[in-house]
C-alpha cells in the first residue's frame, strides 16, 4: 500500500476513531458531577443490594427499593425508585453490589464503554471488516446519540449488543452452544430478544437453544430463590400498569409505530396499545417468513438481520433510543464494500441527512429541546421507517446476497 492510500484508507479514519472516543471520554467525565442524578446505575445497583441483602421479594415494591437505593446513594434521598427488570433476569445483577458504592457510577460507565468498544471489534472481526471500515465504524459509533445516551444514563444496552455481537460472532462460526450462553443475556429485555430468537429458529438455526434453556432455567431457579412468589406478583402488577399507562418509561419517545402514535395521541394509551399489540406480532410474523425465505442463501445471518432488525425496532411495543445500538450488526454488514456499492448515490444523498440526526450534537438537539418538549413528530422514528423500507429493498432485491461477502 503506497504512503498516500495509507494515510487515507487507514490513518485518517484511525485518528477520527480515536477523536470519537476521546470527545465522548471527555463528555463523560465533564458531566460525571451531574450523573448520578440521571443514571440507571442506582436502579440496578440498588437491586444488586436488596438480593445480597436477602431483601429480593421487595425488590418491587415501594418505598422498599427507593429507601435501599438512598442507603446507597444518599443524593437520591427523597425520590421515587422504582424496576421494569424481568425476575428472571435479576440474577445477571447481582454481582454489582461487590463494587462500592461511592465508586459505582464511575466504574459503571467505564464498563459499559468498554463494552460497547468490544462489541464493535467483535462485529469486525464476524463481517471481516477492514481497519479503516472498523475505524470509522468506531467514529461513528462513539459520537452517535444511542452510545452517549446508553453511557450518560448508564443503560444497559452496551452489554446487550455485547452478549449478541458474541452471539453473532459464535453463530458464524457455528459454535452454537456458546452463542445460546450470550443470547441468555438478552433476557434482560425480553422485547429485543424475541425477534432476534425468532429468526434463527425460522431460519433453521436452532442448536443455540439448549444452552439457552440450560441457561434460563437455571436464571429462572435462581430468581425465584432470590425474589419468591412475592416478587414475581409485584412484577405482574408492575407490567400490566406499564400496559395500561404512558407515564413509567417514556414509551412515547421509542422510535417505534406505538410510540409515534402516543406522541400524537395521548389520551388514547390503551387503544394504541392494543393496536400496536397486533402490528408487533404482526411484524413478528413477517421476520418469521423473512428468515424463511432466506434460511438457504448463503450469508444468511447477513441477509436476514440486515432487514429484521430495523423492521423489528420499528414494530416494537418498547425499543428506546439508547437500544438501537442492537442495530450495530445492520450498520457493520452496511460498512461492506460490495454492499455499499449497491446503494445509488441519489439514495445515499436522502440517507445522509437523515442519519444525521442520530449523532452528536444533532441528537441532543431533536431529543432534549424538540421530544422532550412536547414535539408531536418523531424524526428518528421516521428515519427508521425509511432506512427500515430501504434495508428491506437491498436484501429482497437479490436473490442471493452475494453482495454481502464474507
Amino acid at each position: 500500500m503506497s504512503p498516500s492510500l495509507f494515510i487515507v484508507r487507514i490513518f485518517f479514519p484511525c485518528l477520527f476513531a480515536l477523536t470519537s472516543i476521546g470527545i465522548m471520554s471527555f463528555i463523560m467525565v465533564a458531566s460525571a458531577p451531574t450523573s448520578l442524578k440521571v443514571s440507571d446505575g442506582p436502579q440496578y445497583y440498588g437491586i444488586s443490594k436488596m438480593l445480597g441483602d436477602g431483601k429480593g421479594s421487595r425488590v418491587y415494591a415501594q418505598p422498599d427499593y427507593s429507601n435501599v437505593t438512598a442507603e446507597c446513594f444518599p443524593e437520591l434521598k427523597g425520590r421515587k425508585r422504582e424496576t421494569f427488570l424481568a425476575p428472571f433476569s435479576l440474577p445477571w445483577l447481582y454481582p454489582l453490589h461487590l463494587v462500592p458504592a461511592n465508586i459505582f457510577i464511575a466504574v459503571w460507565t467505564v464498563f459499559l464503554g468498554v463494552s460497547l468498544l468490544a462489541s464493535l471489534l467483535i462485529l469486525a472481526r464476524t463481517f471481516n471488516l477492514q481497519i479503516g471500515q472498523t475505524a470509522w465504524f468506531c467514529a461513528l459509533l462513539f459520537l452517535s446519540g444511542s452510545a452517549y445516551e446508553s453511557l450518560r444514563i448508564g443503560q444497559l444496552a452496551p452489554l446487550l449488543i455485547l452478549a449478541f455481537s458474541g452471539a453473532l460472532y459464535f453463530a458464524k462460526k457455528e459454535k452454537w452452544w456458546l452463542a445460546g450462553i450470550a443470547l441468555s443475556l438478552l433476557i434482560l429485555k425480553p422485547q429485543e430478544l424475541l425477534p432476534i430468537a425468532l429468526a434463527l429458529v425460522a431460519g433453521g438455526r436452532w442448536k443455540w437453544i439448549p444452552s439457552f434453556a440450560a441457561c434460563a432455567l437455571i436464571l429462572l431457579a435462581t430468581s425465584y430463590l432470590m425474589i419468591g412468589s412475592e416478587g414475581y406478583a409485584g412484577y405482574s402488577e408492575i407490567m400490566r400498569d406499564i400496559y395500561n399507562n404512558n407515564n413509567s418509561l417514556h414509551t412515547e419517545l421509542a422510535p417505534t409505530i406505538r410510540g409515534q402514535l402516543l406522541l400524537l395521541l395521548p389520551n388514547m394509551v390503551q387503544p394504541i396499545t392494543s393496536i400496536a399489540t397486533v402490528l408487533n406480532l404482526a411484524g413478528l410474523a413477517l421476520i418469521i417468513f423473512w428468515s424463511r425465505l432466506k434460511k438457504d442463501s448463503a450469508n444468511w445471518l447477513e441477509s436476514t438481520f440486515f432487514a429484521a432488525l430495523p423492521f423489528a425496532c420499528v414494530t416494537a411495543l418498547y425499543w428506546h433510543s439508547y437500544d438501537l445500538l442492537l442495530l450495530m450488526p445492520v450498520f457493520a454488514i452496511a460498512m461492506k464494500d460490495n454492499l455499499s456499492k449497491e446503494i445509488p448515490i441519489w439514495l445515499k444523498l436522502i440517507l445522509a441527512p437523515l442519519a444525521v440526526i442520530f449523532f452528536l450534537p444533532a441528537y441532543i438537539f431533536v431529543h432534549y429541546n424538540y421530544l422532550l418538549e412536547g414535539g408531536k413528530i418523531n424524526p428518528f422514528f421516521i428515519a427508521m421507517i425509511i432506512f427500515t423500507v430501504v434495508a428491506i429493498y437491498i436484501s429482497a432485491k437479490n436473490k442471493e446476497v452475494d453482495i454481502i461477502k464474507t
